[in-house]
């Protein structure tokens, strides 16, 4: 597994997403962060 200073913004967020969900939270991605992970830039 990469560091998370070594992840990507999409790595990153894929990363919180399951820390959160392990302990019962679910997250949704949205505002800019969003349009920089689904625009690929």
């Amino acid at each position: 597994m990469k560091s998370i200073s070594e992840m990507n913004i999409g790595e990153l967020a894929a990363f919180v997403c399951s820390e959160l969900l392990k302990k019962g939270i679910e997250c949704v991605l949205s505002g800019g962060a969003c349009v920089s992970v689904f625009s690929k830039k």
